[in-house]
């Protein structure tokens, strides 16, 4: 029996985005290694199925910490799309607003504060930071 999700198709605009984030300098092409950053971007919006052996070839990739640094890299470059080191409100606002969430601006702050490594960065997560975070949160 197929499986049905209430929640919202991904639009091909938003693949579109997310692609060129991803890589600016060429936003047609991507690393194939990109892909399930790109997927993590968009977040997960529809029912999929999977295969013992795609979750193996997946855990197997993720236990490669150099493919997992570079994910992050790549997912940090997401939101850091003006390559200024560090990630800010006006970041997440955008992103958020990209990937069609509706998040209210204290939601977002708190999560700068949250991830925020240093109190002295004012409201900004930089790379090391955000490495930390994600790890903790067992998204890479």
């Amino acid at each position: 029996m197929p499986q049905t999700s209430s929640r919202t198709r991904i639009t091909r605009k938003e693949v579109e985005a997310a692609f060129a984030m991803c890589n600016p300098q060429k936003p047609e092409t991507i690393n194939i290694q990109d892909l399930k950053v790109i997927m993590r971007a968009l977040g997960d919006k529809d029912e999929a199925l999977l295969t013992v052996d795609q979750f193996l070839d997946l855990m197997k990739e993720r236990l490669e910490s150099d493919k997992s640094t570079e994910e992050m890299r790549c997912a940090f470059k997401l939101f850091d799309r003006d390559g200024k080191g560090w990630i800010d409100l006006e970041d997440l606002k955008r992103v958020s607003n990209e990937l069609g969430e509706d998040i209210k601006q204290n939601d977002l702050i708190e999560m700068l504060k949250e991830a925020e490594a240093d109190p002295g960065q004012k409201g900004r997560v930089d790379e090391e930071a955000f490495f930390r975070i994600m790890k903790r949160t067992c998204l890479y």
